[in-house]
């Protein structure tokens, strides 16, 4: 390598400029990972996750319907209550079943003959 003669372009003198540059960028890059560092706990990202699902409403009524009438004496119904089959939902009286069992036996009997 030729260098001048000149003072100022000495090899010392070269590596001494590049020396402080490269250590001012050191210092630059080190100060943004602190800051960075600093900052994480005031940095709030929003997260979502998706599903497949049904959402209804709390207010959203299911029908229940029998196939009789009657008078209802037992009640066991909540809201949002999960049920299975079988489940003893509402029990009703058999008096107007007895009197409906009755009416439709005569009108089979009437049909028939």
């Amino acid at each position: 390598m030729n260098f001048s003669s000149d003072p100022i372009n000495t090899l010392e003198n070269l590596s001494a400029k590049n020396k402080t540059k490269s250590i001012s960028i050191y210092l630059v890059l080190i100060l943004a990972i602190l800051l960075f560092l600093a900052l994480l706990p005031v940095i709030k990202i929003d997260i979502s996750s998706q599903s497949r699902g049904m959402i209804r409403s709390t207010t959203d009524n299911v029908p229940l319907t029998s196939l009789v009438n009657g008078k209802v004496t037992f009640v066991q119904l909540k809201n949002n209550q999960v049920v299975q089959q079988g489940d003893t939902l509402v029990r009703l009286t058999q008096e107007n079943l007895d009197t409906e069992k009755a009416t439709n036996q005569d009108l089979a009997i009437d049909l028939q003959g």
